[in-house]
């Protein structure tokens, strides 16, 4: 038995599925070449997003940092009301 090798010649059934699934792998190459794209932006996006998120975590950490330096120091202050009230005797009212 001798056999020659199957050589595919453009009109066979063969050739028709082979053509056929080189143009849908070919479309999903492209397909999937857009969506590493669009991954890729969106990566991007949100390392962004993250680095502006640590940011505003930092600045809500001073404004908290300086509201307790403002508290401190009221408290200070109406301390020392109070001291001058008993010093002098005058009452001031509270709100």
């Amino acid at each position: 038995m001798n056999e020659t090798p199957h050589v595919l010649d453009e009109t066979s059934d063969d050739a028709n599925v082979l053509s056929f699934l080189r143009a849908q792998f070919a479309r999903l190459h492209h397909r999937l070449d857009g969506i590493d794209h669009k991954l890729l932006e969106l990566t991007e996006r949100v390392g962004t997003l993250e680095l502006t998120t640590a940011s505003l975590h930092r600045d809500i950490g001073s404004l908290a940092e300086v509201d307790a330096h403002i508290s401190a120091r009221l408290d200070r202050i109406a301390i020392q009301v109070d001291r001058l009230d008993r010093y002098t005797g005058i009452a001031t009212p509270r709100l």
